[in-house]
């Protein structure tokens, strides 16, 4: 299991930790130890902790959906507050999965190209 974080406003360098787990489980053993590591880190690089948060989550089925966010969520708030009491940035938190049936097509279809028309 990867933690990767990005560690400067230019978005070029990143972070990481590699921690094993057991297969099957969908919920990141030691979360917020990994996100505080690369929050210190962006800290120490920018002398600033980020204003805005953006989580990309992988490896989710459908009906973990929810426990995944409230556990992983409140584990990212209790990192920031580690940081500083006051610290709230704004967090995006976002599943990807690879076995879907969604569809994205152009709204303009003037603009549409290859497979988007």
């Amino acid at each position: 299991l990867k933690v990767v974080g990005n560690v400067d406003t230019k978005v070029t360098k990143f972070h990481a930790s590699v921690k094993l787990q057991p297969a099957k489980q969908e919920l990141i053993t030691g979360f917020i130890e990994q996100f505080s590591e690369r929050l210190l880190e962006y800290i120490d690089v920018n002398g600033t902790a980020p204003k805005n948060i953006i989580v990309y989550r992988d490896g989710v089925s459908e009906g973990q959906f929810m426990q995944v966010l409230e556990e992983e969520l409140s584990a990212l708030r209790r990192a920031c507050k580690s940081v500083a009491t006051n610290y709230r940035p704004l967090i995006t938190f976002i599943v990807v999965q690879k076995r879907h049936h969604a569809r994205f097509f152009c709204c303009d279809e003037a603009a549409a190209r290859g497979r988007g028309k």
